[in-house]
């Protein structure tokens, strides 16, 4: 119930961080669609303002730069009663939502396509326009045509939005101000149901860089706890490049972070063995996953096991999981897993094929990791996930 209860005020919290983000831009007027910059090409990692796009003739240019994405909704007024046909050249890619309906689904490719929409004329239908760039020089023209016209640029008259509700474009996916949590039973008064929130630093050195602890893995163990990491070192560059404010001429260095108070101290030690993907070995097997100072790390085609609590390592050894799209060469794994019995155990991976980005899936071993069996997909297979739309980051829960 405390833990619960904990969460609860959590989620709140980063509900109102990412919320109070979102910066409004001065929007006096209504022509046009409104949406956001999202510095991933995935639609991840928006930027903090609102957008309008004037029209649906546009080009970028290199102005962006590669790798990112955008989203603007708004409405288009019919101009005619009946079938409308809509076809978009872009680069790079783009998705056409009107009424619900997707018009054009063209996120993987940069080809001319097309689709249709039925409309009333003078009434105003919902629209969504995504739109992906992968390798700059980006643009975007959209054509409509219906009988007895010839295409033409859909005007920029067509298009408006509704200032009020414009900033719902940046919240996608996230919940509401007035997003609805379970009702739950506020804890007793009393020391034993308290709720600490104490700031404490795992990890700060001048010059580095340190992330992905999601790639990484975290154990726990009574009040011990460790966290593995990356450690490069600091670059200032353009959040567009990756995100990440690292100098890759420069090695990361794999890192383990340790608590033996329950998260309120911390000490970190480098561990080379798990870098890199050199003396890679065949797996013995007979890996005991009840051990109870047991600690398990996956990483990319590489993993390793520890029985004394992740202080030290064993392997690196070659993770082999047959009928997997592009093979071993592509695998993205991250640590996720859990514990069916002594020598059995469910493992939920990634894979990167080469006409894909990375998609989830679960593989069993019953014998001690000596060999893995596919189980199934988690994100669609590959002919069904979009190919930019990644897979990657997921939790393990045993229901």
């Amino acid at each position: 119930m405390t833990r619960a209860y904990t969460m609860r005020i959590l989620v709140g919290l980063l509900a109102m961080l990412l919320f109070s983000s979102v910066a409004l831009a001065d929007l006096t007027g209504k022509s046009g669609l409104a949406g956001t910059y999202f510095n991933g090409d995935d639609f991840t990692r928006p930027e903090d303002q609102i957008d309008i796009l004037q029209g649906l003739d546009h080009d970028w240019d290199d102005e962006r730069g590669n790798d990112w994405s955008a989203r603007w909704t708004g409405f288009i007024e019919g101009p005619v009663n009946g079938e409308v046909t809509f076809t978009a050249r872009a680069v790079d890619g783009l998705r056409l939502t009107i009424d619900g309906i997707v018009v054009i689904d063209g996120l993987e490719n940069r080809n001319t396509r097309s689709g249709k929409a039925v409309f009333e004329k003078g009434k105003k239908t919902p629209i969504v326009l995504e739109f992906v760039c992968l390798d700059g020089n980006a643009q975007l023209h959209i054509y409509w045509q219906w009988p007895g016209q010839a295409k033409a640029v859909v005007p920029a008259a067509a298009l408006s939005y509704d200032p009020v509700k414009v900033s719902d474009t940046s919240r996608e996916g996230m919940p509401g101000d007035d997003a609805a949590f379970p009702e739950i039973e506020v804890p007793p008064a009393g020391p034993e149901h308290e709720c600490v929130v104490r700031h404490v630093m795992v990890y700060d050195e001048p010059g580095r860089y340190a992330g992905w602890p999601a790639n990484g893995a975290f154990w726990m163990w009574d009040d011990e706890m460790a966290v593995a990491f990356e450690c490069g070192w600091f670059e200032d560059r353009p959040d567009w490049m990756d995100g990440h404010a690292r100098d890759g001429d420069r090695p990361n260095e794999d890192i383990i972070a340790r608590s033996t108070d329950g998260g309120l101290t911390w000490t970190h030690k480098k561990y080379d063995i798990l870098s890199g993907d050199d003396n890679l070995q065949p797996s013995p097997g007979g890996i005991d996953f009840t051990h109870p100072d047991f600690a398990f790390k996956c990483q990319g085609e590489r993993f390793y096991y520890s029985y004394d609590r992740a202080k030290t390592w064993h392997g690196p050894y070659r993770l082999i999981v047959p009928g997997l799209p592009g093979g071993d060469d592509n695998l993205e794994s991250r640590t996720n897993y859990i514990v069916n019995g002594k020598n059995d155990c469910f493992m939920f991976l990634g894979v990167e094929p080469d006409d894909g980005e990375d998609l989830a899936y679960c593989t069993r071993t019953t014998n001690g990791g000596k060999t893995f069996d596919f189980v199934g997909w988690i994100s669609p297979d590959l002919n069904k996930a979009p190919k930019y739309e990644r897979w990657a980051v997921y939790s393990g829960v045993r229901v």
